[in-house]
């Protein structure tokens, strides 16, 4: 995604990156992994309730999860080829959902308008930690 040349890429790369780290979300869920000790490790850090989040969203069209956010408005830890960041789009812009055992409020709280390279990181950091 950073060294993407024009936001089109930079979405069909985010697509890639949501499968991905799913992809790590259901390696985390193998055995000899238990699903309560999993989800309690997960819920106990805003990185694990960030993958949480990311896991729900990512049943969606990931064009319709982020948007370009304004130059100004919003900053990342990672430097791209674009000017401007990727960032997670409200909830209320593509689903009205509730569903996933509350994992759309965690997206509220923690994607929602957040740099979209940024929270993946943190999502892969926690997955890496409970594998």
């Amino acid at each position: 995604m950073c060294a993407a040349s024009d936001f089109e890429a930079a979405e069909d790369h985010f697509g890639h990156a949501l499968a991905d780290v799913y992809s790590l979300y259901e390696l985390a869920k193998q055995p000899p992994s238990d699903k309560a000790a999993r989800r309690t490790a997960l819920e106990a850090s805003e990185e694990g309730r960030i993958v949480l989040a990311v896991a729900w969203a990512r049943t969606f069209n990931s064009h319709e999860l982020i948007e370009v956010s304004r130059a100004a408005d919003l900053y990342s830890d990672y430097y791209t080829e674009l000017y401007g960041v990727l960032a997670w789009r409200p909830r209320s812009d593509f689903t009205t959902n509730h569903d996933g055992e509350g994992r759309h409020a965690f997206y509220d709280s923690l994607l929602a308008g957040k740099p979209v390279l940024d929270t993946l990181q943190k999502a892969v950091a926690a997955l890496v930690a409970i594998t």
